[in-house]
């Protein structure tokens, strides 16, 4: 795994949490994988934020 992974999963995370109800989750397996597979580490589950935490504007 790299940074750029690394990054991209952080990033389609928070994408998934903040804004899940107006951006497409189907038609990218791979950027789907790589982010759940980021998502089940350790250090992803203890930074992990719960639904109190949600970003400003967040649905």
């Amino acid at each position: 795994m790299t940074q750029p992974d690394i990054t991209v999963a952080c990033t389609d995370g928070f994408l998934r949490r903040a804004w899940s109800d107006t951006l497409p989750t189907a038609g990218y397996p791979t950027l789907e994988r790589l982010s759940d597979a980021c998502e089940s580490l350790p250090a992803f589950v203890a930074c992990r934020r719960g639904v109190e935490e949600r970003p400003v504007g967040a649905r």
